[in-house]
């Protein structure tokens, strides 16, 4: 049986052949957090936040092969009167993915970036 974090990056390198909705990034990062693995439910709570981000680049016009996730989270920003809430929530995502690859965190402090990156995506995605 392979192990979850396998599974991740698996899913991970074939996310163009099957792709997944942040929704469902935020589901699978939960079960990975309620079954111990802090990596895994790091990199999906991650993935989640990149995919809402590249949704609202798509709905918003812009051309991700020109413009970065933090170029397109500031002009959201800029053009809805918001003082860096897309910004701030691809910079928790990330925070997430770096955890998921040094697991840095602490326990209070994952636990905020969880809820972060649950409300940035639930609210947007």
């Amino acid at each position: 049986m392979r192990s979850l974090d396998a599974l991740v990056r698996k899913d991970m390198t074939n996310a163009a052949a099957k792709p997944q909705t942040p929704r469902e990034y935020l589901d699978a990062g939960d079960a990975a957090f309620a079954a111990g693995d802090k990596a895994a439910g790091s990199r999906l709570f991650w993935k989640a936040v990149e995919a809402t981000l590249i949704g609202l680049a798509e709905s918003n016009g812009f051309d991700l092969s020109r413009n970065t996730l933090s170029q397109v989270a500031r002009a959201i920003d800029e053009k809805q009167g918001l003082e860096y809430h897309h910004l701030g929530g691809l910079s928790t995502g990330q925070c997430m993915k770096h955890n998921g690859d040094f697991d840095y965190m602490g326990p209070n402090e994952l636990e905020m970036a969880i809820s972060g990156v649950r409300k940035f995506v639930l609210k947007h995605a």
